[in-house]
């Protein structure tokens, strides 16, 4: 695996921290547009973000186990989703 991928990965506007597989990953790169080779799911996250910002539909076609924060740097918020059963699991301490 490439230092590339070391967690949490940061760019110019997200910092994002991700554990799990994107299993359709081929699929929604030809589905979003998205092309390229990516060392590991996270890199396709923020690809995808860098491009699509807030549009969210990604997560309703991910077949996978994951769970994820993202910090939007330049707009003060945060994402967080896990898969829908649930298979990785996300604790929040607040």
């Amino acid at each position: 695996m490439s230092d590339k991928s070391n967690q949490p990965l940061v760019n110019d506007r997200y910092i994002v921290s991700f554990n799990g597989e994107i299993l359709n990953i081929e699929y929604l790169k030809k589905q979003f547009k998205i092309s390229g080779k990516f060392e590991s799911d996270t890199l396709f996250l923020i690809e995808y973000l860098n491009k699509y910002k807030h549009d969210l539909s990604l997560f309703d076609s991910i077949r996978g186990f994951y769970s994820l924060v993202v910090y939007d740097k330049k707009n003060e918020k945060f994402l967080i989703a896990r898969d829908y059963l649930g298979i990785k699991p996300l604790y929040l301490k607040y």
